[in-house]
């Protein structure tokens, strides 16, 4: 496998199209990527964005960034995977920066072109359709959606103790899970006693729930427009719910189970202004609001006046403010709680 060969990968061929699966022409790796078959991916809400024509500028390309499965090949330069390791993958990063080699490097001064940019490090597109015409890649350094992949090596977390069912059922840590989380653990730093609330039941929102259950919050309280959402939302750790079709006044509801003060801490996660700006104000004095959802061009409108009279703190979240190797942290507080369940 170290020269060119074929693969077939889901191709999203145009902004708005229908994904395709295609054949495609893979080249020779770099000194710095690996190969990797994939065993599963998951589906993020950005893909979905990104089909729309959102974050991204080049068509076609391969996305997908949710993937577990086994390395075939490594460039000379890879230090962290070898060929035959089990990895799940995450995003990709330079570590040369002052931000990766400050342990942060989901802000990396190079995610952009890296994660976002459809390219190779050189300015090189990763791959070719059978019409010979070039596809971009790389999204977030491995483009997931492929039987085979070019994938930087940042992205990828060695987990040989894994089963290939548990590959499967944990590729969604490397993106969704891992960023609601991450947000309780590392950007709210949430502990026990504190309130949160969680805006948008989804794949980011659990994981939030999950974390915030973890570091001991009470109330954690779930808000989501679907009660199939809200009653799942009920066992994966929150002790309230509320649904804002139901309720006159979503702030009052979260107040009354606050004893009037609001929350310490609020995670927004569906990219709407209006529920950015409730989360503004459920939360009490000093309190503090991760952002995570991304929609393209969204603004907060939010009073200065607000600000200093009640010190919000209004934080945002990329991938969980954490870096690949929080994935085996998460795997690990899995297979406790899944244990704990069987004992």
């Amino acid at each position: 496998m170290t020269g060119s060969f074929e693969t077939t990968a889901i191709v999203c061929p145009a902004v708005g199209a229908p994904f395709e699966l295609q054949t495609v022409e893979v080249p020779p790796i770099q000194p710095h990527e690996c190969i990797v078959e994939m065993i599963a991916s998951g589906i993020c809400h950005t893909d979905l964005t990104c089909q729309a024509g959102g974050l991204i500028n080049y068509w076609p390309i391969v996305l997908g960034h949710e993937g577990s499965g086994i390395v075939k090949e490594v460039g000379k330069d890879v230090k962290n995977v070898k060929a035959g390791d089990k990895v799940l993958m995450s995003f990709a990063s330079c570590q040369e920066c002052r931000l990766c080699k400050n342990g942060k490097s989901s802000f990396c001064v190079k995610s952009g072109p890296l994660c976002f940019g459809g390219r190779r490090t050189d300015g090189t597109l990763p791959l070719k359709g059978k019409d010979g015409k070039e596809i971009g890649g790389q999204f977030f350094g491995q483009s997931s959606f492929a039987k085979d992949s070019i994938v930087n090596a940042t992205s990828c977390v060695p987990v040989n103790d894994l089963t290939d069912e548990e590959m499967r059922q944990l590729a969604p840590l490397g993106c969704g899970l891992q960023t609601g989380s991450g947000a309780v653990f590392h950007t709210l730093q949430a502990k026990k006693g504190d309130s949160i609330a969680v805006f948008g039941c989804g794949g980011v929102g659990f994981g939030a729930m999950w974390a915030a259950k973890i570091s001991g919050c009470s109330p954690i309280i779930a808000v989501d427009l679907a009660e199939s959402r809200l009653e799942l939302a009920k066992q994966l750790g929150a002790t309230h719910t509320i649904n804002p079709s139901k309720v006159k006044d979503v702030i009052k509801a979260i107040e009354d189970l606050t004893e009037g003060y609001g929350t310490d801490h609020a995670v927004e996660t569906t990219g709407n202004e209006k529920v950015l700006r409730q989360c503004c104000d459920a939360v009490c004095n000093v309190g503090k609001v991760a952002v995570i959802g991304a929609s393209p061009n969204a603004t907060l409108h939010y009073e200065v006046s607000e600000f200093l009279r009640k010190g919000t703190q209004v934080m945002g979240v990329c991938m969980g403010a954490a870096t690949p190797r929080t994935v085996g942290f998460l795997i690990q507080l899995w297979l406790i709680s899944v244990h704990s369940k069987n004992d």
